[in-house]
């Protein structure tokens, strides 16, 4: 690998390894709070919608 150009191989904390230099926490957590806000908008838009449409019946 080196003498392809490759000269540090970092890894995640996935696995507990002394060498880890990329914690995954931080970037889960976002990811995931990102994820939870889009359904409760997605759930709250449809919400609305089912509302106008019951009351245009």
């Amino acid at each position: 690998m080196r003498q392809s150009g490759i000269t540090y191989i970092w890894s995640t904390d996935s696995i507990t390894h002394p060498t880890n230099a990329i914690a995954l926490d931080e970037l889960l957590t976002s990811a995931v709070r990102q994820l939870i806000w889009a359904g409760f908008f997605i759930v709250f838009c449809m919400t609305i919608l089912l509302i106008q449409y019951l009351f245009v019946l």
